[in-house]
């Protein structure tokens, strides 16, 4: 079942603000829609690691990834992409809308998030609500608050 994302966060007084867009699968379509959204936007990646753990992660969207020092950084083995048609069943949604919000999906708790330090130290984030005709956006201690209310955490790491 995927989380209401939007009624967790009114529910639990958190400040935020979402815009409505045409769907976007990557972060070069979100782009376009991005230009009156003040707020550090997100790449945000589903990962499995060769001990079989998934990982959650997330970072600003114009930072480049290194899947090769990645591992050593969150404490992971050598990692690879989860495959895409396994994303409905471990975060309840689809290719264009994974987000730090989809770890509420995860029920088994089978996934550790992990979000880039940068976007903690910004004054606002954007994410998809659990889909991607949508970007949420909130203070990170607001997105704290939002896990504490899912009872979650995030290992929040230079990457």
């Amino acid at each position: 079942m995927t989380a209401d994302i939007l009624a967790i966060l009114a529910e639990h007084g958190i400040v935020h603000e979402t815009h409505a867009h045409p769907p976007v699968l990557t972060v070069e379509a979100a782009r376009a829609h991005w230009a009156g959204i003040d707020a550090a936007h997100t790449k945000n990646l589903l990962l499995k690691d060769a001990g079989g753990q998934y990982w959650l992660v997330c970072m600003p969207a114009e930072k480049p990834l290194d899947l090769k020092s990645l591992p050593e950084k969150i404490g992971a083995k050598r990692l690879r992409f989860a495959p895409a048609e396994q994303l409905p069943e471990l975060i309840g949604v689809q290719t264009g809308a994974v987000s730090a919000f989809a770890i509420g999906n995860d029920g088994e708790h089978r996934l550790r998030l992990v979000i880039d330090v940068e976007l903690m130290a910004a004054e606002r984030v954007a994410f998809h609500p659990n889909d991607n005709q949508r970007t949420t956006v909130l203070s990170p201690d607001g997105l704290r608050a939002f896990l504490r209310a899912i009872g979650r955490e995030a290992e929040v790491v230079a990457l």
